[in-house]
């Protein structure tokens, strides 16, 4: 049996970009099943208020990150110097800086080891994603697809080892762009996320792929707290591959597939039209068309 795959995520993209993707590019090609894997472009805290501190702008040689420093002026001239300053940097571990005082608001009414998916108040965007998962299960039933939901992994928990060199972007994510959440306050907000994801899955009816339980908690498996290092990509597409298996066997095993061909209908592609537009600039005025 020939299967064939499909990325069609991007970078930078939330759910209603991913309810675009499915209805424009998608359904046309009359898929089988759509994976759903994010959690981190709609991961902020609106309406979780506290205080804000000023954060960390950069990681630099005056942090108190390393007790052992080649001197620059030999660093610039051999690269074995700057190599033996690596590992012994290397060596060196990062803990979580003080934060600010802050509390993190849970919003009333909201069940977090019980929540209730359909309320208008979940944090994280979870009430706009959950509307858009509805719209794009909605289309691929709509072709006698299916969706299957996984949850996300984010690294983080309390007492986080990190290397002062190789898992600098890690910490200076955790500690600048989540500042000034505490290493344990993002991963129970990451495991709220999931425990939603999951909450949707069994409401709706649909796959759950646990992907963040079975990943380890390996820095040297990321390049920052959501983005993976080559090996972490494998080790993660092992890991979907794993949990897909199993549910696409029953399927098989019980007829839906393969579906035959031409069995319904399929949406045309979206039509693209030219549109003439004018940008000013320099006192000059140009126009473009597209």
């Amino acid at each position: 049996m020939h299967f064939e795959a499909l990325n069609a995520g991007r970078e930078g993209l939330n759910s209603q970009d991913f309810v675009a993707i499915a209805r424009d590019e998608l359904l046309p090609l009359d898929p089988d099943l759509a994976v759903y894997y994010e959690g981190a472009n709609q991961f902020d805290a609106p309406g979780m208020a506290f205080p804000r501190g000023t954060p960390r702008q950069e990681i630099n040689p005056r942090d108190p990150v390393a007790t052992h420093r080649v001197p620059e002026a030999i660093r610039a001239h051999l690269a074995l110097a700057n190599l033996l300053d690596r590992v012994l940097n290397g060596f060196s571990s990062l803990s979580e800086p003080r934060k600010p005082l802050h509390v993190l608001i849970w919003p009333a009414g909201v069940s977090e080891q019980n929540p209730n998916i359909d309320s208008p108040k979940l944090p994280l965007h979870l009430t706009r994603i959950v509307k858009d998962l509805d719209s794009i299960r909605a289309g691929m039933q709509s072709i006698g697809g299916g969706l299957a939901l996984c949850s996300f992994e984010w690294l983080a928990k309390d007492g986080l080892p990190l290397s002062a060199t190789r898992h600098a972007f890690i910490y200076k994510q955790l500690n600048t762009v989540m500042w000034p959440l505490r290493y344990s306050e993002i991963r129970r907000m990451a495991d709220f996320q999931n425990r939603v994801y999951q909450r949707y899955a069994e409401a709706r009816g649909i796959p759950f792929l646990d992907i963040a339980s079975a990943l380890p908690q390996d820095p040297n498996l990321f390049t920052d707290a959501i983005h993976m290092t080559d090996t972490g990509e494998r080790v993660k597409a092992w890991i979907v591959f794993e949990q897909l298996v199993p549910l696409i066997r029953k399927q098989i095993q019980g007829g839906q597939l393969p579906r035959p061909a031409g069995s319904h209908a399929l949406r045309p592609p979206p039509s693209l039209s030219a549109s003439e537009m004018s940008v000013r600039c320099d006192g000059a005025t140009a126009r473009s068309s597209r």
